[in-house]
């Protein structure tokens, strides 16, 4: 006997950045576009972000997660660059500048999207299957 899940929605939150004030990279988006281009093709219902600032990013994360229900299946991806400081995973926007003459831990917590508060907000809505892609390193 076979059985099948049936999700309510399939759903991806998909972000692409190449555009830094230091260390730009040149793929991010494309590879986003691609995934989206995909998922879509395989009935995803996708939003996709392009070198999102931090208040856009923060904000496309919080609309994503008010759609979410509990029988989705949901992807989220990022393609950019991320820090890690002090255990903590961080995802950067666009507008995220290295100055390390700062107090970074102030600022990387000000300025950079923490990887719990991602996993907390789509989490909170104990969907069915969740799937994180982070496509970054962790050491800028």
């Amino acid at each position: 006997m076979s059985s099948s899940i049936v999700y309510q929605r399939k759903q991806a939150l998909i972000i692409g950045i190449n555009t830094y004030k230091r260390d730009p990279l040149d793929y991010c988006i494309n590879d986003a576009e691609d995934l989206s281009e995909t998922l879509s093709y395989i009935g995803f219902d996708t939003k996709l972000g392009r070198n999102c600032k931090y208040t856009e990013f923060r904000g496309i994360i919080d609309e994503f997660a008010k759609t979410i229900e509990h029988d989705d299946l949901v992807l989220f991806y990022f393609a950019g660059h991320g820090k890690q400081l002090e255990d903590q995973n961080y995802l950067l926007p666009s507008d995220y500048d290295y100055d390390y003459l700062r107090d970074e831990h102030h600022y990387i917590t000000d300025h950079a999207i923490n990887v719990k508060y991602i996993m907390k907000k789509i989490d909170d809505k104990s969907c069915r299957v969740t799937i994180y892609i982070f496509d970054c390193c962790r050491k800028l």
